[in-house]
């Protein structure tokens, strides 16, 4: 898998970049991990604001991942 495709796809979406280079589970986890640290977040008014700020790391890291993952 071309690493520039992978970082961008998990950039998207968490995780994809992983799980498109083969690494499935690796990928899930991110993606759990994601929807475990956001909605709590969201789901609060003032965690809102935090999550603006927490979501957006955590795409860079993932897509960080990924692309170091399918240039492996």
């Amino acid at each position: 898998m071309n690493p520039v495709v992978a970082g961008i796809a998990s950039l998207f979406i968490p995780g994809l970049g992983q799980a498109l280079s083969g690494e499935v589970v690796r990928g899930g986890v991110i993606f759990l991990l994601l929807i475990l640290i956001v909605t709590p977040l969201v789901l609060t008014g003032i965690g809102i604001i935090f999550a603006f700020f927490v979501e957006p790391i955590i795409h860079l890291i993932a897509a960080y991942d990924a692309y170091n993952i399918a240039g492996s």
